[in-house]
C-alpha cells in the first residue's frame, strides 16, 4: 500500500475549459458526461480552478447568460503530485473531507497543470487499520460541533435520463435506416395494482424512447397453458424484440415454466434459466442481464467505484436482485458475501463491506452505524411507511436509514431517485440490444 503511487491509480486525463467559457457550456458538459468536475486552465495550461456539481447546483433555475467559468469556479484547488504515495493522497482526502483530488504535474514552464483525478481504492478509503498504512480518519465527538462527512449522492434519476436520451437517439437512427423501431411486449396476468403501475411506467418509457410497446393483459384465472401459448406467439412475432412477463404471477401459475417459454433471444428481463445459469458461470456471459442488478453495476461503474478486489455485501437473496447482483459483483472480481434473514450478526458482516447492496425489503433496516466509513451504499429497497407530516400520510424509504448512512458512507443512492429509474433504463437498453442482435452486429 505505502509503495503505490498516485500515478498508478489515477484516472488519466481531464475535461478542461477556460476562465471565459460560458457557464451554460460547463453545465452541459457536466450533464452529458460522467465526470464529476471540469478543471479551469489558464493560457499556458496552468491550473486556475475547478467547477464541480456542487458549484452549479446553486445556479438551478437561474439566468446563466453572461456568466463565465471564472465567476463560479473554486480557485483554491486541492491537488496532489503524480509521485505522491496513495497514503499521502488518502491522508489529504480524509483531513480535507473530499472524495477526489486533482493530480498535478509541472509543464516545461514550471507551471502546475492538471493531468488526472485521484480516487483511492475503496480499501484505502474505508479501513486504514486493515490496509496497514497507519492512516486513521479524524474522530467525531458527538457532543462537539465538528465537520461530518456527507456522502456523495449517486443520482440514479439523472444517470437514467442520460442513458434513455442516448437510447432514444440510437433508436431514431435505427428506425430511419431499417424501417422499424425495436419492440417490447409486456404480459400482465391479474390486476395487482403495483404490477399495473410498473407496467404502465415501462410503456411510458418505451414511448419516450421511440420503442414500440405491445401490452397484453390477462385475467388472474388464465391457465398455465394459455399464458405459455401467448408467450410462444410473441416468440414468433418479428415485431417483438423483447418479452417481459411481469412478476409475480398469480398463485397457481408456474413462474419458471412461463419464463422458460420465453425465447432466450427475447429474454430482456434476464430471468430465463439459461441466462441466469450463464450469469453464474465463469466466462459464459448471458445474452441479457436482469435489469435492476445491471443498473446497480452501471451506477457503480459510472461513479468510478473500483469493484475488483473490494469486499461486497449483498443483503437479500431474491432471484430478481440479490442472487444476480452478487454474481455480477463476483464476476468483476469482488469478494462477495450474501446475507439474508438467517444471517448471524448481520451488522458486523455489513461493517466489513467496501460496497453494500441492500435489497431485503425492510424499511430502514440497515442503520448508519452498520456502515464502514467510506463505504459505497446502493439501496435497492423501496418501502412505503406512514408519515403524519406528509400530505399523503406516507412516504417512500429504502432498506437503509439514509440520513444516518450518508454521514458515514462515501457515496449512497437515495430512495426514491436512485436504483428505481435505472431499472427501466436498463430494460430499454436490453430491448435495444435484442433488436441490434437480430439485425446484425453492424447495427
Amino acid at each position: 500500500m505505502s509503495e503505490k503511487r498516485v500515478r498508478d491509480i489515477m484516472h488519466k486525463g481531464v475535461i478542461a475549459c477556460h476562465p471565459i467559457t460560458a457557464v451554460a457550456e460547463v453545465v452541459r458538459v457536466l450533464a452529458d458526461t460522467e465526470v464529476h468536475g471540469v478543471v479551469v486552465t489558464g493560457p499556458s495550461g496552468e491550473l486556475a480552478g475547478i467547477i464541480s456539481h456542487m458549484d452549479v447546483i446553486p445556479l438551478y433555475n437561474k439566468e446563466l447568460e453572461g456568466k463565465t467559468a471564472a465567476d463560479i469556479m473554486t480557485r483554491d484547488v486541492i491537488t496532489v503530485p503524480l509521485d505522491a504515495t496513495v497514503e499521502e493522497a488518502m491522508r489529504l482526502m480524509v483531513t480535507r473531507h473530499i472524495h477526489r483530488l486533482v493530480v498535478s504535474d509541472r509543464n516545461e514552464k514550471g507551471l502546475l497543470v492538471p493531468v488526472g483525478f485521484c480516487r483511492p481504492p475503496i480499501s484505502c478509503v474505508t479501513c486504514a487499520a486493515r490496509a496497514g498504512c497507519g492512516i486513521s480518519a479524524p474522530t467525531r465527538d458527538l457532543d462537539e460541533e465538528r465537520t461530518i462527512m456527507t456522502a456523495q449522492i449517486i443520482d440514479g434519476k439523472a444517470l437514467a435520463a442520460r442513458i434513455r436520451a442516448n437510447i432514444a437517439s440510437e433508436v431514431t437512427d435505427l428506425h430511419a435506416r431499417l424501417g422499424r423501431a425495436p419492440g417490447l411486449a409486456t404480459v400482465l396476468v391479474g390486476t395487482d395494482p403495483a404490477s399495473q403501475t410498473y407496467v404502465r411506467s415501462k410503456h411510458k418509457a418505451c414511448n419516450q424512447a421511440g420503442i414500440q410497446s405491445f401490452a397484453y393483459e390477462l385475467p388472474a384465472t388464465t391457465s398455465q397453458a394459455e399464458v405459455e401459448a401467448l408467450v410462444e406467439d410473441l416468440n414468433a412475432n418479428p415485431e417483438v424484440d423483447g418479452i417481459l412477463v411481469q412478476l409475480p404471477l398469480p398463485k397457481g401459475l408456474d413462474e419458471e415454466g412461463v419464463l422458460s417459454t420465453i425465447h432466450i433471444d427475447k429474454d430482456v428481463d434476464g430471468f430465463h434459466p439459461i441466462n441466469i445459469g450463464r450469469l453464474n458461470m465463469k466466462g459464459r456471459p448471458p445474452l441479457f442481464v436482469p435489469c435492476t442488478p445491471a443498473g446497480v453495476i452501471e451506477m457503480l461503474r459510472r461513479d468510478g467505484v473500483t469493484i475488483s478486489g473490494a469486499d461486497a455485501v449483498v443483503i437479500g437473496r431474491s432471484n430478481i436482485v440479490g442472487i444476480p447482483v452478487a454474481a455480477l459483483l463476483r464476476n468483476r472480481d469482488a469478494t462477495v458475501t450474501v446475507c439474508h434473514s438467517r444471517t448471524r450478526d448481520l451488522p458486523e458482516k455489513v461493517r466489513r463491506a467496501d460496497i453494500v447492496v441492500a435489497a431485503i425489503g425492510r424499511p430502514e433496516m440497515i442503520r448508519g452505524d452498520w456502515i464502514r466509513p467510506g463505504a459505497v451504499v446502493i439501496d435497492v429497497g423501496i418501502n412505503r411507511i406512514e408519515d403524519a407530516q406528509s400530505p399523503t400520510g406516507s412516504r417512500l424509504v429504502g432498506d437503509v436509514a439514509f440520513e444516518e448512512a450518508r454521514q458515514v458512507a462515501s457515496a449512497i443512492t437515495p430512495v426514491p431517485g436512485g436504483v428505481g429509474p435505472m431499472t427501466i433504463a436498463m430494460l430499454l437498453q436490453n430491448t435495444l440490444t435484442g433488436f441490434k442482435r437480430t439485425h446484425g452486429p453492424e447495427n
